[in-house]
């Protein structure tokens, strides 16, 4: 026994003295006997991480976002908060085109460690993404932050007022006198007044229900109709003819028909005949509510109908059956807003199924500039997937600069048909006798052209008239327009 203690005792103290020259173990010996070592080791690594090129960021992002269970596991949370500390950008950029609980998380985070940089300046696509989820988020978790802000820190305005409601009634949660004071401090001519007047009224509802919250909108000075609309509304889910004997009482002013959004519902569920006497009677401040499906398809029928509700325009969804008998009967009352609107709906179906008819109509029937007035609201409503020039002929320059959405029309489809056929659509563009329209065609043609063949849409262009040339490539690509510019 005795002298197995020497052996071992010979065997230490020899590497006590061999230590002092001999060089010290590495982290991965350590790892392997030491629990120093092993965190030693876990922070080398860690390091590592942070010097990964971000395409391996997005990647490790990704394959943990599909193994986990949770959006929100803890290996997802760790991975976007060590990619935030290496590039915020970047990581902003992936998280604009990841779902709504994983661009959250991302907004989460950059809001607790920096939230005065979580609005970025730039103007992009992605941006307008991530400043609306940024809103969002605010205006539910930080309403009184959002509010105080306002638009100092954004570009895309409408984003913050498109969420001014959902803060002020996540803010009324928490603090009804502020919510109500910043609603009320609202210029009065801006229109998200209202909005923000409707949210107060919705969480004064929640907080105290209808009694108080209708004697708080009895005091008010600026909107009181608004709120008191949305007050007398709720109760038409459960007493209709209260409810509409409270909005005869102390509704005066027209009101947006939104505003009455269980009234309408109530009112749609009675019989058609009980909704025409009420319309009769005069007990309403909005059109009584008809479903696509009691519009009859036949324009005559449809007109007889919708008149006896008041209406002076039916919904774009109607689908009319269309014939040029339909239209003849509807022209003999053509100066009333109804009839003018049923015989634009009845023309654009008829066009759609037989140009023809429809343009001969048009010209046979109609004044010069009624015919204007009529291709034009067909124009404007085609696709970016046709147009049809002898509808565009009809037109002149004034319906051109009010329906901007005709030049979208027709620049959208001359897109459509160049990725197809550029020839065909030069052709087409040919037929258009409209300068403003014709020009318009020329340039989305030799935009989309250039971009798969320069020489030949170079060859295209200089066939065109000199003052043709200049107002095609206006506006198009840098090295087009230089060629022409000249």
């Amino acid at each position: 026994m005795g002298s197995w203690i020497w052996v071992i005792f010979a065997a230490s103290l020899g590497w006590y003295h061999g230590r002092e020259s001999s060089p010290m173990p590495s982290a991965k010996q350590v790892a392997s006997f030491s629990l120093l070592g092993q965190r030693v080791s876990s922070g080398k690594r860690a390091a590592m991480v942070t010097k990964a090129p971000v395409s391996q960021w997005a990647e490790r992002l990704d394959d943990a976002l599909k193994r986990c269970e949770t959006k929100a596991s803890f290996e997802v949370q760790w991975l976007i908060a060590r990619w935030f500390h290496h590039d915020r950008i970047a990581l902003r950029e992936w998280a604009c085109n990841q779902p709504h609980p994983v661009r959250e998380l991302v907004i989460r985070l950059w809001y607790s460690e920096d939230p005065k940089t979580v609005w970025i300046a730039q103007r992009h696509s992605s941006q307008r993404t991530w400043n609306q989820a940024v809103d969002g988020f605010l205006a539910q978790e930080h309403p009184e932050r959002f509010l105080e802000t306002g638009t100092k820190t954004r570009i895309d305005m409408g984003s913050f007022q498109s969420q001014i409601p959902t803060a002020i009634r996540s803010l009324a949660r928490q603090d009804f006198v502020k919510a109500e004071a910043f609603a009320l401090a609202m210029k009065d001519g801006d229109r998200h007044k209202q909005s923000a007047i409707h949210a107060l009224a919705h969480a004064k509802l929640e907080q105290a229900g209808f009694e108080e919250a209708f004697a708080w909108a009895s005091q008010l000075d600026t909107l009181p109709e608004h709120a008191m609309a949305i007050i007398i509304d709720s109760k038409a889910a459960s007493d209709l003819d209260e409810a509409l004997r409270l909005i005869t009482t102390h509704i005066v002013d027209d009101l947006p028909y939104q505003t009455y959004t269980s009234t309408s519902k109530a009112i749609r569920a009675l019989p058609l005949e009980e909704r025409k006497a009420l319309h009769q009677h005069g007990r309403l401040p909005f059109a009584v509510p008809l479903s696509r499906e009691e519009i009859p398809s036949d324009p005559i029928k449809a007109a007889q109908l919708l008149a006896s509700f008041g209406y002076e325009k039916v919904s774009s969804k109607w689908i009319p059956d269309a014939s040029v008998d339909a239209l003849d009967a509807l022209a003999t009352h053509g100066d009333q807003p109804l009839y003018a609107n049923l015989i634009s709906q009845t023309l654009s179906a008829l066009h759609r199924s037989d140009p023809a008819a429809a343009l001969d109509w048009m010209e046979r029937r109609l004044p010069i500039e009624q015919q204007s007035v009529h291709a034009a609201q067909i124009a404007g409503a085609y696709g970016f997937n046709q147009i049809a020039p002898d509808l565009l002929n009809l037109l002149d320059a004034d319906h051109l600069k009010e329906s901007r959405s005709i030049i979208a029309n027709v620049s959208g489809t001359m897109q459509t048909v160049t990725a197809q056929d550029p020839q065909a659509a030069i052709a087409l563009a040919n037929q258009i006798e409209s300068d403003a329209l014709r020009t318009a065609a020329y340039r989305s043609i030799a935009k989309n052209w250039f971009r798969h063949d320069e020489q030949a849409t170079i060859e295209w262009l200089r066939t065109l008239p000199l003052e043709d040339q200049t107002a095609t490539t206006k506006y198009t690509h840098g090295k087009l327009w230089e060629a022409f510019s000249n």
